[in-house]
């Protein structure tokens, strides 16, 4: 499919779209629209008949599945290398959202983006994206990294209502890692996200990023590489801002 939507241009082409990408733009933000009010007016159909919660829930999941197919529309693939980056473990990403984060990963691993949102609804991201900021934990390294697993074990065994083990040893850690392979094999990507403009980031630590790699080889690391507020690049055909405000609509339709 990917390989379908590749667009070619001129040599010279830098941040001007064609007349042909400014129609197909424009549609994919018509197209999120579309899909949008037809969500609502389902729901609406839906209350009134007094349709179970469940019901609603289905109707959702199909709703957002076919969302992260329709988003896959506004990449730029000329500007992806996916053969050389298919198969990293390790990629850096220059969007300026985390919904543009999950989209670009997800074109990246060749699936649909998996997109949620918080409960506040001001966030749009990957389901399976793991953040790696977290509080202070400590200036222990070791620390650091259990901290880290911990969030990861939650993010993997998310139906639990137990909270993670008090102390993730290496058997557990095996486990950890082999699931997480697991799913990535069924494109349920497990990925953890480091902003290269989040100076507070242990992970921005050499050592400790190692330490965490060897201790889980098979998770995915995607690098945010550009600030929000000096975006001059793109890898989408349009705004990203469009797009993430597009979402915005469409989540706010979300089933309580």
């Amino acid at each position: 499919m990917i390989a379908k939507l590749k667009r070619h241009r001129p040599d010279n082409y830098q941040n001007e779209m064609t007349p042909e990408e400014a129609l197909v733009a424009i549609g994919i933000l018509d197209a999120i629209n579309v899909l949008e009010r037809a969500v609502y007016k389902c729901f609406q159909t839906m209350k009134k008949e007094n349709a179970q919660q469940h019901a609603n829930r289905e109707m959702w999941k199909e709703a957002v599945e076919i969302l992260g197919r329709l988003v896959l529309l506004a990449v730029d693939y000329d500007k992806l290398d996916l053969k050389n980056s298919r198969t990293e473990l390790k990629l850096e990403i220059p969007v300026s959202s985390e919904a543009g984060e999950e989209i670009v990963f997800s074109s990246y691993r060749d699936s649909a983006p998996k997109l949620t949102t918080n409960l506040s609804r001001d966030r749009i991201y990957g389901k399976n994206r793991i953040n790696s900021h977290w509080p202070e934990s400590g200036w222990d390294s070791q620390d650091i990294i259990q901290a880290i697993k911990k969030d990861i074990w939650k993010k993997i065994f998310r139906f639990s209502d137990n909270e993670p083990p008090d102390f993730i040893d290496d058997y557990k850690t095996g486990v950890l890692n082999r699931r997480i392979a697991n799913k990535n094999k069924r494109k349920e990507n497990i990925y953890i996200s480091i902003s290269s403009s989040d100076d507070h980031n242990f992970l921005r630590n050499n050592d400790i990023f190692a330490m965490l790699k060897q201790e889980l080889p098979a998770l995915y690391t995607v690098i945010l590489t550009i600030d929000k507020d000096t975006a001059s690049d793109t890898v989408f055909i349009l705004a990203e801002s469009d797009l993430e405000a597009c979402l915005f609509d469409f989540f706010d339709h979300k089933p309580e």
